[in-house]
């Protein structure tokens, strides 16, 4: 009995050689196939050369290259790219669109015009051209990364001039997402291209001065167009403009607002986010220093607003934490919010009277431009010395391939 092997069979229909008559008067699986031209004449299942002529066991009308059996088998629209890391592999469709390898977040986006392609919902570059995180028509903001962390919020030893009331005791916080929080506070001319009016009152400090005499509201707000503008999920529930803005956080269900973790829009951030990112690491005074003056636009070195970027930013690239416009942040205000047995991703009571604000102004005290510092508002207070920068959470996509 003679068996052909797939090596021999290869080799004799490449190299071109004679066969005798006597190689088509044997069929010994009995499939109808001589055995010159079946892959495997052993196994009646394997498929004939003239179906298979790559003998790889994909029939010639299945197969991407039936003259090449290295080709991937479970490659449907033949870009050479299996269907487990394609992310569309039906038959027949565009290959173009791109496969996992090549478009990792599978957004339609290769990975070469990709900003960040671990991410799907961050926008790709034909939305942000330079990649700075803003939608291409607000170029000109910056985002910063800040990674998931454990520290210490409150009166830690860095801090002096604590306040007994709200600053105590010391929490211990674990922020288990990372997210990006605004490079500087939103300035006039961001804030004005974004909601095509003005909300500054300081308007000849000029465009890259921050925003001012912004309700929380108008805050808000803010960050759902600058989601609509990126095509995301808004973090708010809105209606009315202007003065008369009045937001919330959104609803997931009726009975229950979404946490601002789960949103992946533009938002406020956190009073905690904000703290672990105006220490990044460190315990001083102030936001990148344990000089005042080093670090921020306050009462003795300002007699009025600044633009953005004026002094020096702390260790995570972030500029004015401390100083020059007052941050409100998402969170309503408690006088009791810290527990010393620590807590894990807070935002805030469910329900309050006031939100925080962070950080300090330019008619502030040292004191107020602490990290630890705090104060409050109620969400319809504006004044000319407070503002506010944007965070979004990354998604956890993200967050595990950075892991690796």
């Amino acid at each position: 009995m003679r068996t052909w092997s797939l090596s021999l069979s290869l080799s004799l229909s490449l190299t071109g050689c004679l066969l005798s008559a006597d190689d088509y008067d044997h069929d010994d699986d009995n499939d109808g196939v001589p055995s010159a031209e079946d892959c495997d004449d052993s196994d009646p299942e394997l498929g004939a050369q003239v179906y298979d002529r790559d003998c790889d066991g994909i029939l010639t009308v299945e197969d991407c290259d039936d003259a090449d059996d290295s080709m991937p088998k479970d490659d449907a629209d033949c870009d050479g790219v299996l269907t487990a890391d394609d992310c569309d592999d039906v038959r027949d469709s565009d290959p173009k669109l791109g496969a996992q390898v090549y478009d990792r977040d599978c957004d339609g986006i290769l990975t070469a015009e990709d900003c960040d392609d671990s991410d799907p919902l961050l926008p790709a570059s034909i939305e942000d051209l330079d990649c700075d995180g803003w939608p291409t028509p607000l170029s000109g903001g910056e985002l910063v990364r800040i990674g998931a962390q454990s520290f210490t919020m409150g009166c830690t030893d860095g801090q002096s001039d604590c306040d007994v009331g709200d600053e105590r005791p010391v929490m211990p916080v674990e922020l288990t997402h990372a997210y990006y929080l605004g490079a500087t506070e939103v300035t006039q001319d961001e804030y004005e291209r974004v909601m095509g009016e003005q909300a500054a009152s300081l308007t000849t400090c000029g465009p890259d001065c921050p925003v001012e005499s912004v309700t929380w509201h108008m805050a808000a707000a803010f960050t759902n167009a600058l989601s609509s503008w990126a095509g995301l999920g808004k973090c708010y529930d809105c209606s009315g403009s202007g003065l008369e803005t009045d937001c919330s956080p959104a609803q997931e269900h009726e009975s229950r607002a979404l946490e601002p973790t789960d949103c992946h829009g533009y938002r406020l951030p956190t009073e905690a986010e904000w703290e672990g990112a105006a220490r990044c690491g460190f315990d001083l005074l102030y936001a990148g220093s344990n000089s005042a003056s080093s670090v921020g636009w306050y009462e003795d070195n300002s007699t009025t607003l600044r633009p953005v970027r004026g002094l020096q930013p702390n260790a995570c690239g972030l500029y004015d934490m401390s100083g020059n416009a007052w941050e409100w942040t998402h969170d309503w205000y408690a006088d009791d919010a810290y527990v010393s047995s620590g807590v894990t991703d807070p935002f805030g009571p469910d329900h309050g009277t006031s939100r925080v604000r962070r950080g300090g102004g330019w008619t502030s005290s040292a004191s107020q431009l602490r990290v630890a510092d705090r104060d409050f508002h109620v969400p319809t207070y504006r004044n000319y010395n407070l503002g506010f920068r944007i965070a979004r959470t990354i998604p956890w996509q993200s967050e595990l391939l950075d892991a690796h």
